[in-house]
């Protein structure tokens, strides 16, 4: 049932976009199993478990994401930090835009002109 509960609730419109859903689902049965099924209390006049096992699912899946983002843009970093190393190395213009106040492009911009130029003469 837990399986089931967290295999539906993936394809709801909020997280049925993403390339990880296997993840997110497996996540939240283990989540569940592991957590949630010890807490519920049975005995209770008000007890939903359906209702605290989907409940669960939306905190892993939120979870999920939010590490899947974390480790996205360290992989966007690593490859940017990587790109502008072989730029360097070759002798490519840098196609990185300035942000505000970044001092650091301002200074590659001009080492790469002052290298390029040099070049030329």
């Amino acid at each position: 049932m837990i399986m089931k509960i967290c295999t539906r609730f993936s394809l709801h419109p909020r997280f049925c976009g993403y390339s990880y859903r296997d993840e997110f689902v497996a996540d939240a049965i283990v989540r569940c199993i592991t957590h949630a099924i010890d807490k519920i209390d049975l005995t209770h006049p008000k007890c939903n478990p359906f209702s605290y096992i989907t409940q669960t699912a939306y905190n892993v899946f939120r979870q999920r994401i939010k590490n899947e983002k974390k480790f996205q843009k360290a992989k966007e970093n690593m490859r940017d930090m990587y790109y502008d190393e072989f730029e360097q190395l070759n002798g490519i213009k840098s196609s990185r835009k300035p942000e505000d106040g970044d001092i650091d492009y301002l200074e590659d911009k001009d080492y790469f002109n002052d290298y390029y130029n040099k070049d030329k003469d």
